[in-house]
């Protein structure tokens, strides 16, 4: 699958080294009015990362990393990483965390984000 060799598209809660925070509002441009809600952040969540696999297979991986590079496309709390198949992220909406390894970073207390 060209996804696999490729990149990764990461949504995962708060406790992931991808971080997407929880809220609980429903948001009707990521899914046109369908889908589940932010009140089942669970679903919302797996909705979120499916849209972003869907973004990849339709629209390619540099369209998709030039997505999620643009703070724009914040849905509240939740927001799309891409990370490449060296582990890398190559796409972030802050700047400073693209050409970064997130297994690497450290969070405060000086403690590990961990690995996935």
């Amino acid at each position: 699958m060209h996804l696999r060799r490729t990149a990764v598209i990461a949504a995962a809660a708060v406790a992931a080294v991808i971080i997407v925070a929880i809220a609980g509002m429903t948001f009707m441009g990521l899914f046109g009015g369908e889908g589940p809600t932010r009140d089942d952040p669970a679903a919302y969540t797996k909705a979120f990362v499916q849209k972003a696999i869907e973004c990849y297979e339709r629209d390619g991986r540099q369209a998709t990393i030039e997505y999620y590079n643009n703070p724009d496309n914040i849905d509240g709390q939740w927001y799309g990483v891409v990370i490449d198949e060296s582990g890398y992220t190559i796409a972030h909406y802050k700047p400073d965390r693209r050409g970064r390894n997130p297994s690497e970073r450290v969070d405060v207390p000086a403690t590990s984000s961990g690995t996935m």
